[in-house]
């Protein structure tokens, strides 16, 4: 594996946590979050609530972590600028991946990338919140979901969800959560459009590849198993079983580790904004699938590309571009 820049990992030494308190209110103290650059403030469903463990949070530093509840701080630091385009064969611009030609590897995220399981994730939620009258009975909408549980690392959720209680008892509530959720992944749970497209394409270039997650383990293999690939990833590489998951970088460096692969080389599949900062951070293009997320988060997060699934035409003139430009390397640039 390349050397890490250094910039690439100072920053995950320094906390950036610290008490905030609402200026408006002086009694009232509130936990810090982490800043998200498109999402509102959370609201709850109804103006009335009496449970505690539906209290608002307000704070201008909330970070868009990733949905499957193993994302931590947003240490890393802003991603760089991305590369000038190259000159193409065909006299136009290259995609930002032609530049990782010759491709050794390409990673894959699972929640959100593979298949779309936040809905899933919302039920299960949903269901086990109005069993113990979580809101006054009233079921959380979308827009609760977003704010307040989707790409929260297990910890976060929980003290977003119940603050008065202590915090394993929140973290057994969302280990029973992920029960529910397996459930209805073994019922529901289907490909994003066109994955096995590019799955098939991958295999048939021979690049190496790994699924990269922030998932609890037993969650991304029910996925990845359900989806036909266990066959498929080298590498199954769980953000929790890192020194940090995303969006520090980790987990894909991690990655190109295990595969033996450089992240000159190497190229990313993602559909958040955090787990899009996570790639460029450990210094890959990321492709990002626009499953759930606006794409302006994934613009600012410095996606390569933007697509809207794996039947994107814009993906297949990039991938298309890769294999014209490792064509003209294997003439010898003839």
């Amino acid at each position: 594996m390349e050397k890490v820049p250094g910039w690439l990992l100072c920053s995950t030494e320094t906390d950036l946590a610290g008490d905030l308190t609402d200026r408006s209110d002086p009694t009232l103290s509130v936990r810090p979050c982490y800043k998200t650059s498109h999402r509102p403030s959370p609201r709850l469903p109804n103006s009335s609530i009496d449970l505690p463990s539906a209290r608002v949070l307000h704070s201008a530093t909330t970070i868009e972590n990733k949905r499957t509840h193993g994302g931590g701080r947003d240490l890393s630091p802003p991603p760089p600028p991305p590369p000038p385009p190259l000159a193409s064969t065909n006299g136009g611009f290259a995609s930002p991946l032609a530049a990782t030609v010759p491709v050794e590897a390409v990673l894959f995220d699972i929640d959100g990338t593979l298949c779309d399981s936040d809905p899933l994730h919302h039920i299960a939620f949903q269901e086990l919140l109005l069993a113990i009258g979580y809101n006054n009975g009233v079921p959380i909408d979308d827009e609760f979901f977003i704010n307040n549980i989707a790409g929260r690392s297990d910890a976060e959720a929980a003290q977003n969800l119940f603050p008065d209680w202590p915090l394993e008892k929140g973290l057994k509530f969302l280990e029973d959560k992920d029960v529910k959720y397996r459930s209805l992944a073994m019922e529901r749970l289907e490909p994003v459009k066109g994955l096995h497209k590019v799955v098939q394409w991958v295999k048939d270039h021979g690049y190496k590849r790994a699924a990269v997650t922030n998932a609890p383990r037993i969650n991304a293999e029910l996925m990845i198993k359900l989806l036909g690939l266990s066959d498929f990833f080298q590498a199954v590489i769980v953000g929790g079983e890192c020194e940090q998951p995303k969006p520090a970088p980790f987990p894909y460096l991690k990655a190109l580790k295990e595969l033996e692969v450089s992240a000159a080389h190497t190229f990313i599949f993602e559909d958040s904004a955090s787990g899009t900062r996570a790639g460029v951070a450990a210094g890959m293009p990321v492709v990002a699938v626009s499953t759930r997320n606006p794409e302006k988060s994934l613009q600012e997060a410095g996606a390569a590309l933007i697509i809207s699934d794996y039947e994107d035409q814009k993906l297949w003139n990039a991938l298309e571009e890769i294999d014209s430009q490792e064509a003209k390397l294997k003439t010898g640039g003839a």
